[in-house]
């Protein structure tokens, strides 16, 4: 499931830069859509199919954030709306290490030179992250977490302390 929904990610991504390629596109994604390499399984990512194919102009841009809230449906329930859902810093994630690290909030481009990357060996470390989504058990995002090395996974991180909850837009009339 995975492969088939990155592979056809990539490609939609891939017709809006190949249409026009003065544009620039931002794609918002969960971090591990975005990365550079793959799944667990190697499974190509979104992230690691566009860095194959536009080489450094495709820049990984990981959003972290410490505690705070955020909306998502619940499974492949589209009718239902999306519910908040409230997190805290968990206990084993980069997320926390980045919580007490650095107060506030922050960017690192990890590709420019004397970047943290250069500086920070933890940066090339195995590390876990949050994952969030819509098949993961509300009571559990703490314990929840995917596989990750910073520097080798992300081209930047940039890290919020605490997020706000996204509000649904009204609907659009005819």
């Amino acid at each position: 499931m995975y492969a088939a929904r990155d592979r056809y990610m990539a490609e939609a991504v891939a017709r809006l830069v190949d249409d026009a390629p003065e544009a620039r596109v931002m794609v918002w994604a969960h971090n591990g859509h975005i990365a550079k390499g793959t799944y667990g399984d190697q499974v190509p990512a979104l992230g690691g199919r566009l860095r194959e194919r536009y080489g450094n102009a495709y820049y990984a841009l990981a959003l972290l954030f410490g505690k705070g809230s955020f909306l998502a449906r619940r499974g492949n329930d589209l009718q239902r709306p999306p519910a908040r859902h409230r997190i805290g810093t968990g206990l084993r994630s980069l997320e926390a290490r980045l919580t007490h690290a650095v107060p506030g909030d922050y960017y690192a481009d990890l590709r420019a030179a004397g970047s943290p990357a250069d500086a920070a060996p933890w940066l090339h470390a195995p590390h876990a992250q949050r994952s969030f989504g819509a098949n993961v058990q509300r009571f559990l995002y703490r314990l929840n977490t995917a596989p990750l090395v910073p520097a080798e996974d992300y081209d930047g991180i940039a890290f919020v302390a605490r997020s706000t909850c996204s509000h649904l837009l009204p609907p659009a009339e005819d």
